[in-house]
């Protein structure tokens, strides 16, 4: 059983903080911030980067739970999301990992710890933020478990041999023993560039075996979970909106619904389409892959585990919906307006008739 004798323990919660956030203005007001630019670990020019590249905010050494403390920082996007990442040291052993993995894995105090931090920088970065979202509790956490070296040399394809079993009990945060099935798909998606380095994806966990310390899976895991919660974020805002509009029009009569209260309901609906469109150009613009080198290769084997895909379809799909129902509310609004005119104008002819009859007498 080789020792591990490099490696750590990343852990994430990732949070809607606002519509926008203008990141030059946080890179002004925090002295200390770093660019989050994703550096690739082969020359591959323009093959993946960021158009306006997150802001990484170290917050320093905390504590996470009664036993376990870590280093944390704060990284922001410019379409809205937090990301809060706990790095803690990996313990010495293989069992050890694959025990302190599903420890953490199964600990529900975590996110509070994050939520912590988030709250706590949370009044510096308001002055940045557009539309800042507070009362969001949709929330993204990802587990990664990065060594950089054991004891001796290994191989991947030898990794996977003798420790397949467990590095996917290690996927999943569990202690015993996957059945045949559960373990091919936690295995399934996994990507090596030399013969010596492995990235493996699930749904809420990766694992990350490489020599050369490079960050730049680490960052595209993250981005892709801070896209994820985006595209959730404003799915259930359509969802609440749209559920809004049809009880409304469901409740009407022919006279209850007056014009102000439709116009209102209409240019709502219009903010958040407009909005939602803007967002999904921010998301498909922030992160440029292209190629198949090594990086985007990682990107489309996390974009696929997330179905991203399918979220962007499902927004797409209640934005259509959302089109119709406002063009609904723009030909009730006409007849409203038709109705109105017809009334002004029977009521012009019925004073026009009054008068006459008047003048006659």
């Amino acid at each position: 059983m080789e020792q591990i004798s490099a490696g750590r323990i990343l852990i994430y919660h990732l949070f809607e903080l606002a519509e926008e956030v203008d990141l030059g203005k946080v890179r002004r007001d925090w002295a200390d911030s770093t660019i989050g630019q994703i550096v690739p670990r082969r020359q591959q020019p323009g093959a993946i980067q960021f158009r306006d590249p997150p802001v990484i905010l170290p917050l320093g050494a905390r504590p996470l739970t009664a036993r376990f403390s870590g280093a944390v920082r704060a990284k922001i996007f410019d379409f809205g999301v937090a990301s809060i990442c706990w790095e803690l040291d990996a313990p010495a052993t293989w069992p050890e990992l694959v025990e302190r993995g599903a420890e953490l894995q199964e600990d529900l105090t975590l996110e509070a710890a994050s939520r912590r931090m988030l709250d706590e920088i949370r009044p510096r970065l308001l002055s940045a933020c557009r539309g800042a979202i507070a009362d969001s509790k949709l929330v993204e956490d990802y587990f990664i478990v990065y060594v950089e070296a054991f004891s001796a040399p290994l191989a991947a394809e030898v990794l996977l041999a003798n420790y397949g079993g467990s590095l996917a009990s290690l996927l999943r945060g569990e202690r015993g023993n996957l059945s045949t099935d559960e373990r091919i798909d936690a295995l399934r998606l996994r990507h090596s560039y030399l013969v010596d380095d492995l990235v493996i994806v699930t749904w809420n966990a990766a694992f990350i075996y490489d020599p050369e310390g490079s960050t730049e899976h680490v960052n595209i895991l993250e981005y892709a979970n801070a896209e994820l919660l985006d595209l959730r974020y404003y799915d259930t805002l359509l969802d609440r909106e749209l559920d809004a509009v049809y009880a409304q029009l469901q409740q009407r009569t022919a006279f209850t619904l007056g014009r102000a209260k439709f116009l209102r309901t209409s240019q709502r609906l219009m903010r958040l389409m407009i909005e939602v469109w803007d967002l999904q150009e921010k998301i498909r613009n922030a992160l440029k892959v292209i190629g198949d080198m090594y990086s985007a290769r990682v990107y489309r084997l996390i974009a696929d585990r997330l179905r991203l895909q399918s979220w962007e379809e499902s927004v797409d799909q209640k934005l259509r919906i959302a089109q119709q129902v406002y063009q609904v509310l723009l030909e009730e609004l006409n007849q409203q307006r038709f109705m109105l005119l017809e009334i002004i104008i029977v009521l012009l002819i019925l004073l026009e008739t009054i008068f006459f009859a008047l003048s006659q007498h």
